[in-house]
């Protein structure tokens, strides 16, 4: 006797496709000026990698892919973490750049 199987074709992804991660909550912070600011680029250069160049921007390294947005005349500082490895939680981000952030004098939310 023979037999016919019939199979399904199967989806198979990646846990590096854009689908299967997602952005972190954006943090905003008040009261930073120019001098916080650059402190702030400097600290997350120096410890992540990414560099953080002029007011607004996205940058990406090691799979982490973050965007920025200082307002000098508001004072305010928005960060984003937009993508990550799947290993790596938008808590413990968000923490680490609450951190970062901190360590400049800035109250973080």
């Amino acid at each position: 006797m023979l037999y016919s199987v019939v199979t399904q074709p199967r989806t198979v992804r990646s846990v590096t496709d854009k689908e299967s991660n997602m952005s972190c909550d954006p943090l905003v912070f008040a009261k930073v000026d120019a001098a916080k600011f650059a402190c702030v680029s400097k600290k997350v250069t120096d410890a992540v990698g990414i560099p953080i160049n002029g007011p607004i921007g996205t940058a990406s390294k090691g799979g982490y892919t973050v965007a920025w947005n200082f307002n000098e005349k508001a004072g305010s500082l928005t960060i984003q973490c937009l993508d990550s490895p799947f290993t790596s939680p938008c808590f413990a981000i968000n923490s680490k750049i609450n951190g970062l952030v901190g360590s400049c004098g800035i109250a973080t939310p």
